[in-house]
């Protein structure tokens, strides 16, 4: 037993992906660490309402980002050639502009009717920033594909750890001189301009002096070729991302709307701090078993294997981080957070619930999307988020009691996601080839 426990450590030290993992989950989970110590000193210095109208104001730029590129972005680990890759990063680079430009004409035209919509009144005037943090979050999504693309995790998890500790400082030591939600959505907005710089001078190397030059004979930028090759992710991922980013951004918005600002900022807070697990797991596996995944279906190999190891280690991992928040969220809200942040704890017990099956979710998404099966993803996509926005909007409505409509939305949720990672489990038992999908 000892032998192949012995050999088994072994065999996990040497593996890449394990080692890739740890380097972008051990940034993670410092950049995390950065946010935690600051969030104590933010939820006293801000307030509840400052709090919703900063998830208001990243709802919508969350909201956006898949539109900006068309969802070209995610399609940048795929190709074998780096021709086909620079492609579509100049493709989504300059579709993230007019994405952007679009919007800065739409803000201009009808923040005023858009605030009065989200019960934010005489704030509304800040949504005037959505197109500004809109095009640097773009950006930094195109250049972080690269990156994952071409296995350097660890500039990732330098530019992670940086940003966290630039915003928190930011927001604690303004918090002090001008404690108003303009100033967490000022830094929230300089936030994303330092992560798309910093990975802008990371790869330079890399993309420097391909962004004019001849890539195909019939078209001198190859933006037409790419656009044309990878048609199924603005056909197929587009809606789905956007009806993923919109169903994860969209219960801010109700919520603002139905019970105002303040209830906002506790669901704001509760989710902030329950997706840090999430966050530090899945999101830190998911990016290095993209890369993973890849290579894989280009051998001909099957996913299914992979998959539900991956899946099953991080369902028993997040068991610990998610029962203390389950069983004693409101009384640590209280303590870490201050006494007025008892409802976000409440909150916080049933999104708990939920993000310990939506956990395990993650790496079926990233397998269902390399090996194309687009048009799943995005039947599941719009169909769950749907029901589990309808479900939310009835019970708060029926009830007009927003606990209840959290955890009613939180119960819908678990119910999506268990379909969804038994459907991913199905349908990466025998991979689907690039061609055979285009020509589908």
């Amino acid at each position: 037993m000892l032998t192949r426990l012995g050999t088994t450590a072994a065999g996990l030290r040497s593996s890449s992906f394990v080692r890739n993992v740890a380097v972008v989950a051990g940034g993670t989970a410092v950049a995390q660490a950065i946010n935690i110590a600051a969030t104590p000193f933010i939820t006293r210095l801000y307030g509840p309402e400052a709090f919703g109208l900063l998830g208001v104001f990243n709802s919508l730029v969350v909201a956006l980002i898949p539109l900006a590129c068309l969802s070209y972005e995610t399609a940048i680990v795929i190709p074998k050639s780096g021709r086909d890759a620079r492609a579509l990063v100049r493709l989504s680079s300059v579709l993230a502009v007019g994405a952007s430009a679009v919007v800065a004409v739409a803000a201009l035209a009808g923040y005023n009717r858009l605030g009065e919509l989200l019960g934010l009144g005489a704030s509304g005037w800040y949504l005037l920033l959505v197109p500004v943090a809109l095009l640097a979050a773009a950006i930094a999504e195109i250049l972080s594909h690269w990156l994952v693309r071409v296995e350097r995790f660890q500039p990732l998890a330098r530019v992670a750890i940086s940003q966290s500790s630039l915003a928190a400082g930011a927001s604690v030591g303004l918090g002090f001189l001008w404690p108003n939600a303009i100033v967490l959505i000022a830094v929230s907005t300089a936030r994303h301009f330092f992560r798309a710089l910093r990975l802008a001078l990371l790869t330079q190397r890399d993309l420097r002096g391909s962004w004019f030059r001849r890539s195909g004979s019939e078209d001198p930028l190859g933006l037409k070729h790419a656009a044309v090759q990878y048609r199924d992710f603005p056909q197929l991922e587009l809606p789905r991302v956007f009806a993923e980013r919109t169903g994860e951004a969209a219960p801010t918005l109700i919520l603002a709307a139905l019970f105002g600002p303040a209830f906002a900022g506790f669901y704001e807070l509760a989710r902030r701090i329950v997706k840090l697990p999430s966050s530090l797991l899945a999101h830190s596996i998911s990016q290095v078993y993209r890369s993973r995944a890849a290579r894989a279906v280009h051998d001909g190999r099957s996913l299914n294997r992979d998959l539900l190891r991956i899946s099953g280690s991080l369902l028993l991992l997040g068991v610990i981080p998610y029962g203390v928040v389950g069983v004693f969220g409101p009384s640590l809200f209280v303590v870490v957070f201050g006494p007025q942040w008892d409802a976000a704890g409440q909150v916080a017990r049933w999104l708990a619930l939920w993000y310990l099956v939506h956990v395990a979710v993650q790496p079926g998404t990233q397998a269902l999307k390399v090996t194309r099966h687009l048009r799943f993803n995005l039947g599941w996509a719009v169909v769950a988020n749907v029901v589990k926005l309808a479900a939310l909007t009835a019970a708060a409505l029926f009830t007009g009691d927003p606990i209840v409509a959290i955890a009613v939305y939180a119960v819908v949720s678990i119910g999506a996601d268990i379909v969804l990672i038994a459907a991913a489990y199905r349908r990466s038992a025998v991979p689907i080839s690039t061609e055979r999908k285009l020509q589908q």
